[in-house]
């Protein structure tokens, strides 16, 4: 526990240092709340509600999914696939901790660095915009933080196994941004699920990426879901974090059979 603790200091250190992406993010996020506003706006036009969403449900979803975005992406592929390229990886192999379990350490502290220094004045402030955004009881305040908890964890295990992929490629860039469009369209982050065609919905809620951004929203925003629902939401991240889990270990240790090391 001791070095998971300090594998997570590490990681806000790390960002800490990282100034000008600090900033750039905090410009980043205020550009893409506004023209956002924007879009969507003209979207809705005269429509009161779309697809059973009225434009301000809309508008937080797509502004709270851009505000979540800032903690989920904590680069893990590529910091795997440099250690891959270096050889550095071999080193962290032979220390005694789960070397999956110190990257999510790693990552876990940056997330806590842009969660409270981007985030939370980002969430502030819609709270302060769009008063609906509170959480009307303890319990169902409880079950978002789990959610958010699954949902890193869930991105997290993706980014590991888009970054295990340079043990064949030795690059994972253009898996990488696949990887994020493909996400970001599918989890809800882009568009609400409920915009999506019959089938595209049925096959996006097949998938585990609207457990990373649909599911901890609808337990925030949409009040009129039950806890029954909420709960039934959370029981589908349970599934993909085990599931994931699962599949990027084994992943990882197949390709360390196929591991070359360019370091010297």
């Amino acid at each position: 526990m001791r070095t998971f603790l300090e594998l997570v200091r590490g990681g806000f250190q790390t960002s800490i240092a990282y100034r000008g992406s600090f900033f750039l993010r905090i410009i980043g996020n205020i550009i893409y709340l506004v023209m956002a506003w924007f879009l969507w706006h003209s979207v809705y036009g005269a429509n009161k509600t779309m697809h059973g969403l009225d434009f301000t449900t809309t508008y937080l979803q797509i502004a709270c999914a851009g505000v979540l975005v800032v903690i989920f992406n904590h680069y893990c592929e590529w910091f795997l696939s440099h250690e891959i390229r270096e050889g550095v990886i071999i080193m962290r192999l032979v220390r005694p901790y789960d070397y999956q379990l110190s990257n999510a350490a790693r990552c876990f502290g940056r997330a806590i660095f842009m969660l409270i220094t981007v985030t939370a004045p980002t969430m502030l402030v819609l709270f302060l915009l769009f008063p609906q955004i509170a959480i009307d009881s303890l319990a169902r305040a409880l079950l978002f933080a789990c959610s958010i908890a699954c949902a890193f964890t869930i991105n997290f295990c993706l980014d590991y196994m888009v970054g295990t992929i340079a043990f064949y490629t030795e690059s994972v860039w253009g898996f990488s941004t696949a990887k994020s469009a493909i996400v970001s369209f599918f989890s809800g982050a882009m568009i609400p699920i409920a915009f999506f065609p019959h089938a595209l919905q049925v096959i996006a809620n097949w998938l585990p990426f609207q457990a990373i951004y649909s599911v901890p929203l609808s337990i925030l925003l949409r009040k009129s879901l039950d806890m029954r629902g909420c709960l039934m939401g959370f029981g589908q991240q349970i599934f993909w974090v085990i599931v994931l889990i699962a599949i990027s270990r084994l992943f990882f240790n197949r390709a360390l059979k196929s591991v070359t090391v360019n370091g010297g």
